[in-house]
């Protein structure tokens, strides 16, 4: 039997890092140098930098975050989730 290291998503590390420092450490934490990008198709890491630039008060970074993970997820019901952050902020926003 062949053992393989547990890898985690770069978004992973960084949503933890948000979490634990907040959103501004977190979004560093994605933008690091030397951080391995997340694959084009990986929806999650734009959702983070979505929700880190949505807390730090950056609505219309937030959104285009958004929509880069709308596109890039294949799951309707995520789709439905990100489409309502987007009005969201659009509400929020005073759009």
């Amino acid at each position: 039997m062949t053992t393989r290291p547990i890898t985690t998503p770069p978004a992973c590390h960084a949503v933890a890092i948000g979490f634990a420092r907040g959103p501004g450490t977190g979004l560093a934490a994605l933008d690091a140098p030397g951080t391995e990008p997340c694959p084009a198709a990986y929806p999650y890491a734009d959702l983070a930098r979505a929700d880190f630039l949505r807390r730090l008060g950056r609505p219309a970074e937030a959104a285009a975050a958004f929509e880069r993970a709308v596109y890039r997820t294949g799951n309707a019901v995520e789709r439905d989730f990100l489409l309502a952050r987007i009005a969201g902020l659009g509400a929020a926003d005073g759009r």
